[in-house]
C-alpha cells in the first residue's frame, strides 16, 4: 500500500522537522520545503501524487495562500491545510477548499486535521 504524500512547508526548520516527524510516525510520506518557491520546485520534481499541502501562512517572498493557489493550479485536487497564528486576509479563504489550522496547535489537532482532510 502506498503512503499518502504530504508536502510540508515552513520557513522555520524546527517547526518543519517536528511536523514531518509526527506525520511520518503516523504513516505518511513527507516532502519538505523551506519556502514557497522551494515547495514549487519540490512538487515539480516529484513525479508521484501529492495528496496534501501543509503550509505555514507567513513566509518570505510567497505566503501560504499564494503557494496554495499555485499548487492547486498545478495539482488539481490537492488538499491544503494552512497553519497560521494570524491571517491578515481571512476573506480570501471564504468558500475555498483551504482548511486553516490555528497556531499554536497540539499534536492531536494536527493529526486530526490531516486525517479529516484525507
Amino acid at each position: 500500500m502506498d503512503s499518502k504524500v504530504i508536502l510540508v512547508v515552513d520557513d522555520e526548520e524546527p517547526v518543519r522537522l517536528f511536523v514531518s516527524t509526527l506525520l511520518e510516525r503516523d504513516g505518511y510520506a513527507v516532502l519538505l520545503a523551506n519556502d514557497g518557491e522551494h515547495a514549487l520546485e519540490v512538487s515539480r520534481r516529484y513525479a508521484g501524487d501529492i495528496q496534501m499541502l501543509l503550509t505555514d501562512y507567513r513566509m518570505p517572498q510567497m505566503d501560504g495562500l499564494q503557494l496554495a493557489a499555485a499548487l492547486m493550479d498545478e495539482r488539481p485536487g490537492i488538499r491544503v491545510i494552512l497553519m497560521s497564528g494570524h491571517l491578515s486576509r481571512p476573506e480570501e479563504l471564504a468558500g475555498s477548499a483551504i482548511t486553516v489550522l490555528p497556531k499554536p496547535f497540539s499534536i492531536t489537532q494536527l493529526l486530526q486535521a490531516v486525517k479529516s482532510m484525507m
